[in-house]
C-alpha cells in the first residue's frame, strides 16, 4: 500500500515527524535545526552542512553540502514508513463525508469502509458484512488517495 500523493501540510507532517525523519536518515539528534516548508520540506542542519528533503511524492532524500553527496540511510524505510503514517485523518479533527469511500485503521489492520452519518451523534463505517463504530478506528485515508 502507498499513497498517491503525501499531504506535507503541518497538521499531517508535524515538526516532531520532521526532526523524526532528520535523525533516521542522518543520525543527528542534536543541534539547531532548521524546518523550511514550500511545496517540499526541507530540513537543515547548518552546523553539519546537510539537509534532508521530503517532497509529496513520498521521496526522501538526504544531501551532504560537505561532499556533495546524497547519502543513503539504512534506515530509508523506516523514514519512509513514519511519513506515510503521518498521512492517517483522525476521525474527531477530521472526519470523512457522508458516504465517502475510505480505508480505515483498526486495532486489527487496514479495511476499506463507506463513513455512513446518521445523525450529527451517531456515525459508523460500513464494511462488506458489518459496520465499525466510528471510535473504534485509529485514523481514516481518503480512497482516491491510496494504491494497494
Amino acid at each position: 500500500m502507498y499513497l498517491k500523493k503525501i499531504d506535507l501540510d503541518e497538521k499531517y507532517v508535524t515538526d516532531e515527524v520532521c526532526l523524526n525523519i532528520f535523525a533516521l536518515m542522518t543520525g543527528i539528534t542534536e543541534g539547531d535545526v532548521e524546518i523550511l516548508r514550500h511545496s517540499s520540506i526541507f530540513i537543515k542542519n547548518h552546523e553539519k552542512m546537510i539537509m534532508v528533503g521530503i517532497r509529496e511524492t513520498g521521496l526522501i532524500l538526504a544531501y551532504d553540502y560537505n561532499d556533495g553527496s546524497s547519502p543513503r540511510s539504512d534506515k530509508q524505510s523506516q523514514a519512509e514508513h513514519l511519513l506515510f503514517e503521518s498521512q492517517w485523518r483522525d476521525q474527531d479533527t477530521v472526519p470523512p463525508e457522508n458516504e465517502q469511500e475510505v480505508y480505515i485503521k483498526e486495532d486489527c489492520g487496514i479495511n476499506k469502509a463507506i463513513y455512513v452519518i446518521e445523525n450529527a451523534h451517531d456515525s459508523w463505517y460500513q464494511l462488506d458484512e458489518s459496520a465499525v463504530n466510528s471510535s473504534e478506528i485509529t485514523g481514516w485515508l481518503p480512497i482516491e488517495n491510496v494504491v494497494l
